[in-house]
């Protein structure tokens, strides 16, 4: 969803040929480089779309990433077109390609491994990370469960058994690790 009304969400949207696959793009989100631009993706599943993976942010400011978007039929492979981009040996224009079967592997800003513990846990979950952090977890298919602010600890009772994502954003940097909820 758009972060703010000058983010032009839905600037382009593209869609798989069955039509339970959706990207988003927001081509001026400036969430982590001005203008750099955005690109979400959803999937159908059990009835409501669902999130895959995370936000895809343009890597420069101005970017406008996801000015051109496209799907494969099958879902599984995006392109995303940042015409403003200047890397940094001159030239301009960048299209990023990813993968989407694996969504745990989407990465646009630097991941660094964080400490989790108790792990394996049964109901409780700390982090070493600052307070009100922006946390994220997902399922081992890359699917969100659930996100809120680090408060010293995380309620993981309700979570089934099995492994599961942590990602955690702290000023623009992303830290990940896996847990396994017993």
């Amino acid at each position: 969803e758009a972060s703010s009304k000058a983010d032009l969400y839905g600037y382009k949207v593209a869609m798989s040929k069955d039509g339970n696959v959706v990207a988003i793009s927001g081509i001026y989100n400036s969430e982590v480089h001005n203008m750099g631009g955005h690109v979400e993706v959803y999937k159908w599943l059990n009835d409501k779309w669902l999130q895959v993976g995370k936000d895809i942010y343009g890597t420069n400011e101005n970017d406008q990433c996801g000015t051109s978007l496209d799907l494969s039929a099958d879902g599984n492979i995006i392109s995303i077109g940042c015409p403003f981009h200047i890397p940094e040996n001159g030239g301009g224009g960048q299209m990023l390609v990813y993968d989407l079967s694996d969504p745990l592997k989407i990465e646009s800003i630097q991941i660094n491994k964080i400490n989790v513990y108790p792990n394996p846990n049964n109901n409780i979950l700390y982090i070493d990370c600052e307070p009100q952090s922006d946390y994220v977890i997902y399922n081992n298919i890359g699917i969100e469960i659930m996100r809120g602010k680090y408060e010293g600890r995380i309620n993981t009772s309700y979570l089934k058994q099995g492994l599961y994502h942590i990602k955690v954003k702290s000023n623009y940097i992303t830290y990940s690790n896996k847990f396994i909820k017993l």
